[in-house]
């Protein structure tokens, strides 16, 4: 009796070693995975207001609501005219920028804008003089 059962399943392990298979690329579905968009647009601008490529160093930061740092970064001997933007999703808390000049008598301007619309502009004329902006939370 066991050997019919035995001969059975040699057959049926057989027919399965050399039937046709579906490929594994025909058999897999991709799926496409998108990012929202961002909830908010962050924009550092920092120049000199008499177009002189000076060197400068800038740091710039982005917080939540809550004060926990999101965007933390410095930038050392950049040139003038220099510009970065942000993508932060949710709601975004205060936002700030140091710009130092490296030297050049001249005067240094530094701007936050989120979404578009300028929220700060800060001056400072002079040599190794330097400009701050700052955007307290919920005036996004």
């Amino acid at each position: 009796m066991r050997r019919p059962l035995a001969a059975a399943m040699l057959a049926l392990t057989a027919a399965a070693c050399t039937s046709e298979q579906a490929t594994p690329a025909a058999s897999r579905t991709r799926l496409a995975v998108t990012q929202p968009a961002a909830d908010h647009t962050i924009t550092f601008e920092a120049e000199s207001r008499d177009g002189t490529s000076s060197l400068a160093s800038v740091t710039y930061s982005v917080n939540n609501p809550a004060g926990d740092l999101l965007v933390h970064q410095s930038e050392d001997r950049i040139e003038l005219p220099f510009t970065k933007t942000v993508e932060q999703n949710g709601p975004v808390g205060e936002v700030s920028m140091w710009l130092f000049n490296k030297g050049a008598d001249d005067v240094l301007i530094c701007r936050i804008r989120v979404d578009g619309k300028l929220l700060d502009e800060e001056s400072s004329k002079g040599y190794f003089n330097n400009a701050f902006c700052q955007v307290p939370g919920g005036q996004q």
